[in-house]
């Protein structure tokens, strides 16, 4: 690697997972459930109660899964940073684009939620989300392959390793 290169690269990752975290908080709480509204009760019968939470049960179970699928981004975000000891411009901008796709989880969840059996929203769910493991495995291919973010002592199969893993 050349000096210059080196010179580019950052002895920690702390800003860029405190950045992070707090765009994957903002993602996960408030975005998230904010699609979920209580519904509007015609009396306070049981069953009208039970109409209600029927009525919006599409809306909370895309929140629920999408809240967990990206809580599952950010416990392995967390396992993957471990290892790391140096941040570069290259890796800013791949955890970037994982948190683009990431950011966009709420949108298509509230899609999801209003049109739950439209075949092309579905689609576009499973795109957003198939795109943000693109970018986190793009991400681990250039971390563990690519750049000189890790200490050289990590063998290669630790690496493959953890590339699967992520």
């Amino acid at each position: 690697m050349s000096e210059h290169a080196n010179s580019q690269k950052v002895p920690s990752t702390a800003r860029l997972e405190a950045f992070s975290d707090g765009v994957i908080a903002i993602i996960v709480t408030p975005n998230l459930i904010f699609e979920v509204y209580v519904p509007e009760l015609g009396d306070l019968s049981m069953q009208s109660v039970l109409t209600g939470l029927i009525g919006i049960a599409p809306k909370f179970i895309s929140f629920a899964v999408s809240f967990f699928t990206v809580a599952i981004f950010w416990v392995n975000h967390h396992h993957f940073f471990q290892r790391i000891t140096h941040t570069d411009w290259k890796l800013l901008w791949h955890n970037n684009a994982l948190l683009f796709w990431l950011a966009v989880v709420p949108f298509t969840t509230a899609f999801i939620g209003e049109y739950p059996t439209q075949p092309l929203v579905v689609a576009l769910y499973s795109l957003t989300l198939c795109l943000a493991g693109l970018s986190f495995s793009l991400m681990g291919k250039y971390v563990f392959f690519k750049s000189n973010l890790m200490p050289e002592s990590v063998p290669m199969a630790d690496r493959r390793r953890e590339w699967r893993r992520s």
